[in-house]
């Protein structure tokens, strides 16, 4: 649903103006297929898609470490 695939670019600009990233884990096929398909993948970055909340987590934990070491 594009609503929704909007919505969530909306929300991943919002986080990018305040310098921090949107990651999110585990999409449904459906969903995924959308991402690739509209090119929202490569705007929220490859590496800010995970297939579990492990990785999830594991992601955010490197965002934050790249920020404090100023390479964000």
């Amino acid at each position: 649903d594009t609503t929704g695939l909007d919505m969530l670019d909306v929300v991943r600009k919002a986080l990018e103006k305040r310098g921090a990233t949107l990651v999110l884990c585990d999409p449904n096929e459906q969903p995924l297929s959308l991402f690739r398909r509209s090119g929202f993948l490569e705007k929220l970055g490859v590496g800010n898609l995970q297939p579990d909340l492990a990785g999830g987590l594991a992601r955010g934990r490197a965002v934050l470490e790249e920020a404090r070491q100023g390479l964000r």
